[in-house]
């Protein structure tokens, strides 16, 4: 992997209470390790969710206990990627490549997951969902299995409209 020059700080929009969002500049995430990839965040969707996290500082039973960044329809560019860094469709996954990012990340070891339903994973971790931290920031560090190659004939607001198709995902 190539050495990456980042600033130290980075812009992020955190969530501090009920409708309490802040700018703020907080740590650059460190270089991607094993199966992971660094993503300069290119663009986020706000949905649902995310409205209903910023009204209550909750989503369902899940409350906002430290500020949060939230987000997590988006999409990028990868701009680095760990040792074994596979994409979602179990192909190198290679920096400068465009991703649209999927959100939820199960733990690929519980019966569940071992089942083939992923979706039910009980380690879950989903990201804007505290306390995952989201991509309403610049940079992410995420599992390179997340992420998909888009073409270029995608604009990024359609990348990040393709998270609500959840994983799974496949482009021409």
């Amino acid at each position: 992997m190539a050495l990456l020059a980042l600033p130290e700080v980075m812009s992020a929009v955190r969530l501090h209470g009920p409708h309490d969002l802040r700018v703020e500049q907080v740590p650059t995430p460190g270089l991607p390790g094993p199966g992971q990839v660094l993503i300069r965040v290119a663009v986020t969707g706000i949905c649902g969710s995310d409205l209903h996290t910023y009204k209550d500082a909750r989503i369902g039973e899940v409350l906002v206990q430290q500020p949060l960044i939230l987000g997590h329809e988006f999409g990028g560019v990868v701009e680095a990627a760990g040792p074994d860094a596979y994409d979602g469709h179990d192909q190198p996954l290679q920096p400068e490549t465009r991703v649209a990012v999927d959100p939820a990340q199960p733990c690929h070891r519980c019966p569940m997951c071992e089942q083939g339903h992923p979706n039910l994973c009980r380690r879950l971790h989903f990201c804007g969902n505290y306390p995952d931290g989201g991509s309403l920031c610049q940079w992410m560090i995420m599992p390179a299995r997340s992420c998909f190659p888009v073409p270029d004939s995608f604009s990024d607001d359609d990348v990040a409209l393709l998270g609500t198709f959840g994983s799974g995902l496949t482009y021409p």
